[in-house]
């Protein structure tokens, strides 16, 4: 991977390194959790987690995209912190149709790694959960240092229990939709 950057580095000439903010929420009903151990039946529910994040991330060529970073997301007692790798592609839908205003469009998929943390008393454990990422960022850019948008994803990522089950779920977690808005810098 470092290998791959460092030769798209010195290929061109045209880099830029960004830096960004977002806030949403994330969708999933898999993280309803039920669960009955030998001292008690365990149960949350967190359809709609509140989400902040922030991502680094380089843009080769105005149009090759590599991005890492970090989400928070929150409900009820629940908890996920996650982080991402993703590779993307930008489409200057602006300069393409000329009515527009400076407007682009990004569309990026990677992977995720996150923790789920139940913050109530003997609740258990889950392992951290590996998953899949994709979606769309569409920004409108303020000159060349500064834009604002909305962006929108599919996730899925599960987290296993690590408690012992006589019965329900084994499993936190699955597919959901992620959304919000986004504030970029430039440079």
């Amino acid at each position: 991977m470092i290998a791959v950057l460092a030769a798209l580095l010195l290929q061109t000439d045209d880099v830029e390194l960004q830096a960004r903010l977002r806030g949403g929420a994330w969708a999933s009903g898999g993280f309803e959790f039920e669960a009955l151990l030998p001292t008690g039946k365990r149960e949350v529910d967190g359809e709609t987690l509140w989400l902040v994040g922030a991502d680094a991330g380089v843009c080769f060529d105005d149009r090759w995209l590599l991005s890492a970073g970090a989400d928070w997301s929150s409900a009820n007692d629940l908890e996920v912190v996650a982080f991402h790798l993703s590779g993307g592609y930008r489409l200057r839908v602006g300069e393409m149709i000329h009515a527009l205003p400076p407007f682009r469009c990004e569309f990026t998929a990677g992977v995720l790694l996150g923790t789920l943390d139940v913050d109530v008393s003997d609740f258990g454990d889950f392992d951290p959960g590996l998953g899949v990422r994709a979606g769309v960022t569409a920004l409108f850019d303020f000159g060349d240092t500064f834009a604002i948008g909305a962006w929108v994803e599919a996730r899925w990522i599960r987290f296993k229990y690590e408690e012992d089950t006589l019965d329900g779920d084994d499993y936190a977690g699955g597919g959901g939709v992620a959304a919000g808005v986004v504030v970029e810098a430039r440079w």
